[in-house]
């Protein structure tokens, strides 16, 4: 494990995420790649809804799984304003290469503030880790929130060819 205090910024997240890189490869494990979420984002529409810590849960969990209709049905369920229902309908699905992430910003950076800000945040630290990892694999996923409730920033897992689940992660 790796832990950073006292710095609060994106460079912070970077430099967690390229000692994880340089620890992977000297571990001799060179195929692997990295999803980057942001609980942010997540944490902004729930409060933007009113959600209790009952309903977050049950809506995380439901985000996690990538089932947009489950997601959207808890939307209804909780009586969610239909703008913040459909960023976190959208969450469901929302996962692709680092450089894609920037076809989400009328979606999320039009957002309530803070969901705006996370998402600016997380399209950052994309951006700046494909250009001092450029080998790297970097992927986004809205959805990645899975064992994550105590966190508050960027969110991340790394994955190996042939294993089904993540073989580190962690996040702020």
């Amino acid at each position: 494990g790796a832990e950073l205090f006292g710095v609060g910024e994106a460079d912070a997240d970077i430099e967690i995420v390229e000692l994880l890189s340089e620890t992977l490869t000297k571990l001799g494990i060179d195929e692997f790649h990295i999803d980057l979420g942001h609980m942010g984002i997540f944490r902004g529409l729930a409060d933007q809804a009113g959600l209790d810590d009952n309903a977050r849960a049950d809506l995380m969990a439901a985000i996690t799984s990538k089932s947009a209709p489950d997601v959207a049905q808890q939307c209804v369920d909780y009586a969610i304003a239909d703008s913040t229902s459909a960023l976190l309908v959208r969450m469901a699905d929302c996962s692709g290469e680092a450089g894609e992430l920037s076809a989400l910003a009328s979606d999320f950076a039009n957002g309530p503030t803070n969901v705006a800000k996370a998402y600016r945040n997380l399209a950052e630290i994309c951006q700046r880790l494909k250009k001092r990892l450029p080998a790297a694999r970097i992927y986004f996923d809205l959805a990645s929130l899975s064992g994550h409730s105590y966190h508050t920033g960027l969110v991340f897992a790394v994955y190996i060819p042939g294993y089904g689940r993540a073989i580190a992660n962690g996040g702020r």
